[in-house]
C-alpha cells in the first residue's frame, strides 16, 4: 500500500522536445494548395496566393485570421477539418532539409527526443515511418480544438516524465510556441524556418538569442541551454 504514496525519484533525463508542422514537417510551401483544398472551399474565406505566405510569416494568429478573413468562433472548426485532412497530405510533405542528421546528432549526445504538436498523434505516427525516423520517444498532443492549450501539455509532459523545467528544451516555429513556453517556464529554441518570420519569433521572445535560422546551428544551441 506505501509503495503506491512513494514519490518517484527525480529523473536525470534530458529531452529535448519538438513541435511538428512547419519544424519537423516542411509544410509552408505546400500551405498555399493545403489551404485552397481543405479551408478555403469549405469555409469561403479568402483564397490564398503564393505571395501571401511571407506576408502571413510576419502577422500573429489573430492578424493571420483577419488577412484570410476566418471568423475567430470558425478557429475551433478550421483546426479540426485541417487535422482530419492532414493525413491525405502526408506523403507530399518533405522533412526540412538537415533536421534528421541533427536528431541522430542529439541522440549522440545523450537527449531523449519527443514531439509534442497540435497535430494528431496518428498523422505524425504516420509521416515518421514514412519517412524512417527513428529518434523519438514520445508523441504527447494537445488535447481538444484550441491553439492555445500546449503550455498545459508541456507542464504535463514535465510531470509525467518527472523532470524539472530546466531538463527540457522546447523547438518550435511559431509565436505561440515561444508563449507557451513562457507560461510553463521552460527554455525554447525558435526556428524560423516554419511558420512565423525570425523577425515575429524576435517579436515574441523580446530578442533573436534563442532563434536559429537553419538546422545545424540546432544542436550547439540546444548544448548551450542544457548543457
Amino acid at each position: 500500500m506505501l509503495d503506491k504514496f512513494r514519490r518517484r525519484a527525480p529523473s536525470s533525463d534530458k529531452w529535448v522536445v519538438f513541435d511538428f508542422d512547419g519544424t519537423i514537417a516542411e509544410t509552408s510551401h505546400h500551405l498555399v494548395s493545403f489551404y485552397n483544398e481543405f479551408i478555403y472551399s469549405h469555409f469561403k474565406c479568402k483564397k490564398m496566393e503564393n505571395g501571401d505566405i511571407d506576408k502571413l510569416r510576419d502577422l500573429n494568429i489573430m492578424e493571420k485570421l483577419r488577412f484570410l478573413e476566418i471568423p475567430v468562433f470558425e478557429l475551433p472548426s478550421v483546426i479540426r477539418r485541417s487535422r482530419k485532412k492532414f493525413r491525405s497530405s502526408l506523403l507530399d510533405l518533405p522533412m526540412v532539409q538537415g533536421l534528421h542528421e541533427q536528431l541522430i546528432a542529439l541522440k549522440a549526445e545523450g537527449y531523449k527526443l519527443a514531439i509534442i504538436s497540435s497535430n494528431r498523434k496518428k498523422n505524425i505516427q504516420h509521416y515518421l515511418e514514412a519517412n524512417k525516423i527513428a529518434q523519438f520517444e514520445l508523441i504527447c498532443c494537445d488535447k481538444g480544438r484550441s491553439l492555445f492549450v500546449k503550455h498545459k501539455t508541456i507542464r504535463k509532459f514535465t510531470k509525467d516524465q518527472n523532470i524539472t523545467h530546466a531538463q527540457m528544451v522546447y523547438v518550435g516555429d511559431e509565436g505561440r510556441d515561444i508563449t507557451a513556453c513562457k507560461r510553463a517556464h521552460v527554455p525554447v529554441v525558435a526556428v524560423s524556418w516554419g511558420w512565423d518570420s525570425h523577425r515575429r519569433l524576435a517579436n515574441v521572445a523580446g530578442s533573436s538569442e534563442n532563434i536559429i535560422d537553419a538546422p545545424e546551428q540546432l544542436i550547439q544551441k540546444v548544448n548551450s541551454i542544457l548543457k
